[in-house]
């Protein structure tokens, strides 16, 4: 992940339509055969929160709107 491709990101979903998008850690790269994603910076280091602050200057600047859900896996909408 670099600021150059959250930048094309947010563009490409700013074109297509999007509002603004959720930012969670759902685990999905084990799902159906898919390979796992490289590891990222460590959440919350220096230099995940330049990426974070990066993400939400563009996302201003496109008018979108970021939310950041701080929870793992599959458990959005589980019963607790």
């Amino acid at each position: 992940m670099t600021k150059a491709s959250i930048t094309n990101d947010l563009e490409e979903m700013k074109a297509k339509g999007f509002g603004g998008a959720v930012i969670f850690d759902a685990g999905g790269a084990s799902q159906d055969g898919n390979a796992n994603v490289p590891a990222g910076p460590a959440f919350f280091s220096t230099e995940w929160r330049e990426l974070y602050k990066h993400t939400l200057r563009e996302a201003n600047r496109l008018g979108l709107e970021m939310s950041l859900n701080i929870q793992s896996g599959w458990n959005l909408g589980g019963r607790w």
